[in-house]
C-alpha cells in the first residue's frame, strides 16, 4: 500500500512539475532579504513533501515546500524537495526564495 501511495504521489509531482515549471512568484521586497534567526532546511523526497509539511494529514492542496517559523524563538524551518531532477534547479532556486520570505513574516 505505502508503494501505491508513493507511485501514485510521484506521478502528481511529475504532473503537477511541467505546471510547477512556472515559477513560483517572488515574495514582495521587504521580505526577500535573508533570514536573521536560526534557518534550518531540511530536504526530503518530492513524494514526501506534501505529507512532511501535512504531517500525515492529506486534506488541502497539495504543497511542493513549507515553510513553520516559531517567532518567540527565532526559528524557521523549511521543508524544501531534494534536486532529484524532478524541477529544475532553477525552479527549486525560485521556490526556496519563496519560502525563505515565508520565514521573514510574509503571507499570501
Amino acid at each position: 500500500m505505502k508503494k501505491l501511495f508513493l507511485l501514485v504521489m510521484a506521478s502528481l509531482i511529475a504532473s503537477s512539475a511541467a505546471l510547477a515549471e512556472r515559477l513560483p512568484f517572488p515574495p514582495p521586497a521587504q521580505f526577500d532579504k535573508p533570514y536573521a534567526g536560526k534557518l534550518t532546511v531540511q530536504y526530503v523526497n518530492p513524494a514526501e513533501v506534501n505529507g512532511v509539511c501535512r504531517g500525515g494529514q492529506a486534506a488541502g492542496p497539495f504543497m511542493q515546500a513549507c515553510t513553520f517559523v516559531i517567532p518567540d524563538r527565532g526559528e524557521c524551518k523549511i521543508i524544501m524537495p531534494k534536486d532529484t531532477g524532478v524541477y529544475s534547479k532553477q525552479y527549486l532556486a525560485a521556490l526556496l526564495k519563496h519560502e525563505n520570505g515565508h520565514c521573514n513574516g510574509w503571507v499570501h
